[in-house]
């Protein structure tokens, strides 16, 4: 049984690099699970 969760994230950008932070709970067979993501964004422009 899976329960209710939700996602937040949060991307932050200048001049075509950027970190990108996630956070995600999940209520999981009546178990809370945090998740925690930090990624590094790279935008290239062709």
């Amino acid at each position: 049984m899976i329960g209710a969760g939700f996602t937040a994230g949060l991307t932050l950008t200048w001049y075509g690099l950027g970190i990108d932070i996630r956070y995600r709970g999940v209520v999981y067979d009546g178990h809370y699970v945090n998740a925690l993501g930090i990624g590094i964004v790279f935008m290239f422009n062709e």
